[in-house]
């Protein structure tokens, strides 16, 4: 099984394992934006500041 890899997106702290590069639709999504938070929505996740 592959090391969990961190999501690329650059705010967001969430692994994404050997699925791919981004944890979610909105971290693909938000890849050519310049953000401050992560709003991917999964619990744990550090980028989001709500």
């Amino acid at each position: 099984m592959a090391d969990a890899k961190q999501c690329a997106h650059p705010n967001c702290s969430c692994t994404v394992g050997d699925k791919g590069k981004y944890c979610s639709a909105y971290c693909e999504g938000a890849k050519g934006t310049a953000t401050i938070a992560c709003e991917c929505g999964h619990p744990g996740c550090k980028g989001n500041l709500k």
